[in-house]
């Protein structure tokens, strides 16, 4: 897929830590390393999935300084971004003490 074909689609903050802190209450539950290893890889998806849409607005906004949308786009990265290093660390400190790391 050309990087031009591919679909932006802004993903709402809300959203994302409502599946990550879901993510995090499977890794802090798991009895065993298969299901924490599942909630490690659904967390990596998210991630991914967070940092796909970001890139893209973050590029097409560079692209084209003037294009109104991708300038809001832009914004509204800018001000969430800091709020899901909350989550981000949230899951880091709990990947890091967990017993099947």
């Amino acid at each position: 897929m050309k990087f031009n074909e591919m679909p932006y689609q802004r993903l709402a903050v809300e959203e994302i830590e409502k599946k990550g802190l879901t993510i995090l209450e499977s890794l802090n539950s798991a009895t065993d390393y298969v299901l924490a290893k599942q909630a490690f890889v659904d967390w990596q998806t998210l991630l991914a999935s967070v940092a796909t849409q970001s890139t893209l607005a973050a590029v097409r906004h560079e692209i084209d300084t003037l294009d109104e949308f991708y300038d809001k786009e832009q914004a509204y990265w800018d001000e969430v971004t800091p709020e899901l290093e909350k989550t981000i660390q949230k899951f880091t400190l709990a990947l890091l003490s967990n017993k099947f790391r």
